[in-house]
């Protein structure tokens, strides 16, 4: 709560008379500095009375007290019948009416509301606080509460900050020590050596367990994922099988070989900007390209972005699969499904090489040498199986 604003020697005249009802008051032009700015200072009460036929303010039948809740220069805003008095004329013929702030039963209950008797305590800023007598004793520490200061024992505060020994931490162990004076070295196993704990390295730790690069381990089989349905084990002298069908025997540089089955492929490849099938990866690009521009085989023997403006860039077609520099070995799909969220193909539309430089679209070109190639069809508003035709049309109008 803030107190009414108070200055000294604060009285003026009030420039014409007023009934009853007026709430815009006009003072003598020369008078209105005296007294506070209730923008700046705060409001506050006035006294108000007919000062030619009552000297003494309480003598005027028809004294009022007012509140200014504005001032703008000479012009007060102010709130009639203030403090249990009455609103009234003040237009007594030949009377001068004057305005004062002075000392009202207002000021005196405001300044006796904020005495010490009735501050609060609590914790809140500019409060007092005060210590709950009752809950100290010695060696106590202080905590801070709503209503106070509070005595906590050392057991109490171990429970407050949650420092418990057993409970919320580990309480001293010779071992734990022996644990952090290890060498805390990259790759470093800690293992028990029947005395202490000691550190080892990866190879060693593989030999303290009868893995080391010396030794043979068997396994009957080993379970991955589901003991149920995910069993690799020994068919054969180099034949291994997955739940007892065996894997096709290959080697680099021999033909696989895939026992009469086929490879199957799904059309869907498992995440966006991605694809699947015939995929070359060691020629360079010849500029800068990016998933999924349309590129060509250039004489130089670089990755080109094709283009329909000209059969000369659209000869042995690829989709890059991700983004590379000049001169960079880039991932290149030459047959295969590709996936990308942001297409919304016509599903079954063919799909073709486009004026724009490694762009597709599902509009034949049509300009003057142009060259519709049809790269591939759509399998789906955001796939497509990608299997450009080796032919040609050059466009002629």
């Amino acid at each position: 709560m803030a107190l009414d604003a108070t200055k000294n020697f604060a009285k003026w005249i009030v420039s014409t008379w007023y009934d009853e009802s007026a709430t815009s008051i006009v003072l003598s032009s020369w008078e209105w500095d005296k007294f506070p700015q209730p923008s700046t200072d705060w409001e506050f009460n006035i006294i108000w009375w007919d000062s030619t036929n009552y000297r003494d303010p309480s003598d005027d039948p028809n004294v009022e007290i007012v509140r200014c809740t504005a001032r703008s220069t000479d012009t007060l805003t102010v709130t009639r019948a203030q403090e249990w008095t009455s609103a009234s004329t003040k237009n007594t013929w030949s009377s001068t009416y004057l305005m004062a702030l002075v000392l009202t039963s207002k000021m005196i209950d405001d300044i006796d509301s904020w005495k010490q008797d009735t501050l609060t305590f609590w914790i809140a800023n500019t409060n007092a606080v005060k210590v709950d007598s009752a809950d100290v004793a010695d060696n106590d520490f202080a905590k801070f509460t709503a209503n106070g200061l509070e005595g906590r024992s050392y057991t109490e505060v171990k429970q407050d900050l949650d420092l418990e020994i057993g409970t919320d931490i580990q309480a001293y162990d010779a071992g734990l020590t022996d644990i952090a004076g290890l060498a805390v070295t990259d790759g470093n196993i800690i293992v028990g050596d029947g005395t202490n704990w000691v550190a080892e390295s990866g190879a060693t730790a593989r030999t303290s367990l009868g893995l080391g690069t010396g030794d043979s381990p068997q396994f009957t089989g080993i379970e991955l994922g589901h003991a149920s349905d995910t069993t690799l084990s020994r068919s054969a002298a180099g034949v291994l099988a997955v739940e007892g069908v065996n894997l096709a025997k290959s080697t680099m540089g021999e033909d696989l070989t895939t026992n009469n089955y086929n490879i199957l492929r799904k059309s869907i490849p498992s995440a966006d900007n991605r694809g699947e099938g015939d995929i070359v990866t060691d020629i360079v690009a010849g500029e800068t390209v990016a998933f999924p521009n349309l590129v060509y085989l250039k004489s130089d023997g670089k990755w080109w972005k094709a283009d329909a403006d000209a059969i000369a860039s659209c000869d042995l077609l690829g989709l890059a699969l991700e983004s590379k520099n000049a001169d960079e070995a880039c991932k290149v799909l030459l047959r295969g499904f590709v996936r990308d969220d942001d297409w919304n193909w016509t599903v079954a539309g063919k799909i073709y090489a486009s004026v724009t430089p490694g762009g597709l679209s599902q509009t034949a070109v049509s300009g003057e040498d142009d060259v519709v190639a049809i790269i591939g069809y759509a399998t789906h508003a955001d796939r497509l199986y990608f299997n450009p035709d080796n032919t040609r049309i050059e466009y002629k109008a």
